[in-house]
């Protein structure tokens, strides 16, 4: 690889995105970067605050800055400041400003899966919930000027193969 790159993986909850991702980085010698909110005390009990969120963006910013510092190839980010803002929208119904240090290459918007997997912090059992809530993240993200490659539900390796694929193109020029 010339360039190294910083790969994010988007999405809503239950959208596969954390498994993509490590997947990617694993088959590609990337550094992975997990979604830190899972490891937040104030996430944890349910009482964050948009100003928990502007910490964990600011958390995420700099471990991605640090892995990609220490790379070959570059850092794959388990979600960014874009799941952040939405979640203070739509929770706080306040906007909140969430620098980026590492600017993004390639931003991968994982679709959400009809089988709900159970997780302490996932809010949105009902598929057609998580669909409508997508449909407005999408929006959400296409109003910042975000453009986002989808990966539709698919077999782990169908979409690893897709993402791979787009990032040895983005890499290769």
């Amino acid at each position: 690889m010339i360039k190294k790159l910083r790969i994010v993986f988007s999405g809503i909850e239950n959208s596969g995105k954390t498994t993509l991702a490590r997947a990617v980085a694993y088959e590609m010698g990337f550094e992975f970067v997990e979604e830190q909110c899972r490891y937040n005390k104030s996430v944890i009990e349910g009482v964050e605050t948009p100003e928990t969120l502007v910490e964990i963006n600011a958390l995420q910013e700099s471990m991605a800055l640090e892995s990609m510092n220490g790379s070959v190839n570059g850092v794959v980010c388990d979600t960014s400041a874009m799941e952040l803002r939405m979640w203070s929208k739509g929770k706080f119904e306040t906007d909140i400003e969430c620098p980026i240090e590492v600017p993004i290459d390639l931003t991968f918007l994982c679709q959400t899966l009809v089988e709900f997997e159970e997780d302490p912090l996932r809010q949105m059992p009902n598929y057609s919930d998580r669909i409508e809530h997508e449909k407005e993240f999408l929006e959400f993200i296409h109003s910042e000027g975000v453009r986002v490659k989808i990966i539709a539900p698919a077999t782990l390796e169908a979409r690893k193969k897709k993402v791979i694929s787009s990032i040895k193109k983005l890499a290769n020029g």
